[in-house]
């Protein structure tokens, strides 16, 4: 039986959710560079209420149009909640400027769901149809290393067991 302050108040209602690492990497980025190749960086957008929050952004790669990010992107995915993610490609030219080479819109539930934990769509832009194909595989956190923790006490033991294992 509760008792206390808190006998009778129902707990309050956390929503299910992970935190989860996103790994990206495209194939076939339209090139968006005269003399060289892009430069491409992916930044990934949680679209709320109309607005876009930033989840994280991959590092830099230069002139790659087939880059595999090494910096994954951290989020949280809630089970019963709808999140609609945008993911951005950019060719990143300098000085904060850039070109798009294409975009994604999906879900989280979409890419959580993905065959072999591995998100694969086509980029568009500006009526481009496919300016490239992005790949986003998915790894949970792992918060801990620690399984279990357990002290153990013995009581009663045969006096003829060696105190190095259980002491005396």
């Amino acid at each position: 039986m509760v008792q206390g302050d808190l006998a009778g108040v129902p707990a309050p209602y956390v929503e299910p959710k992970m935190q989860v690492q996103l790994f990206i990497s495209a194939k076939k980025l339209r090139d968006m560079d005269f003399g060289s190749k892009s430069d491409p960086m992916c930044v990934v957008y949680e679209l709320v209420n109309g607005q876009q929050r930033k989840l994280g952004q991959t590092e830099q790669r230069k002139d790659d149009l087939n880059p595999e990010f090494t910096t994954p992107i951290v989020a949280d995915y809630f089970f019963e909640k709808k999140q609609d993610i945008r993911i951005l490609m950019i060719d990143g030219d300098g000085n904060g400027t850039y070109d798009t080479i294409g975009e994604v819109r999906t879900t989280m539930g979409a890419i959580m769901g993905a065959k072999n934990n591995t998100f694969t769509q086509n980029l568009s832009w500006e009526g481009r149809s496919n300016t490239g194909t992005v790949m986003v595989r998915t790894e949970p956190v792992q918060t801990t290393n620690e399984v279990l923790s357990a002290t153990l006490r013995v009581s009663g033991v045969n006096s003829r067991i060696p105190t190095c294992c259980f002491g005396s």
